[in-house]
């Protein structure tokens, strides 16, 4: 028997309640991802190393430690732009032809 049209309504209410319920332990669980990074592929005399995560990892304005590390052999200096990217301000170009290599600090 077809659910009469009246009923139909608070029974969608109550199946989208029902979901986001379930789905509540879920929130503010999500993994500080990696979502860009830049620069990628061959590039000429790059200046910046930029990583992107998928959630915030420090207070606006705030510091914390470096989340990457890896070598491409020109030094630089590491930042928070904001809570979601960090870069290094590398102290010379790069050289055309250099392969640099950066992983995620341990625990993330």
């Amino acid at each position: 028997m077809p659910t009469p049209p009246s009923t139909l309504p608070r029974r969608v209410a109550a199946i989208g309640l029902l979901l986001g319920l379930a789905a509540a332990p879920l929130i503010g669980q999500a993994r500080p991802g990696v979502i860009g990074f830049s620069p990628e592929g061959a590039v000429a005399a790059p200046r910046q190393i930029v990583v992107r995560f998928g959630t915030p990892m420090v207070a606006l304005g705030g510091t914390a430690p470096a989340p990457i590390s890896g070598a491409c052999g020109a030094g630089g200096a590491g930042h928070w732009l904001d809570p979601q990217r960090y870069a290094i301000d590398l102290a010379a170009a790069l050289p055309g032809g250099r392969a640099c290599s950066f992983s995620l600090a341990p625990g993330l």
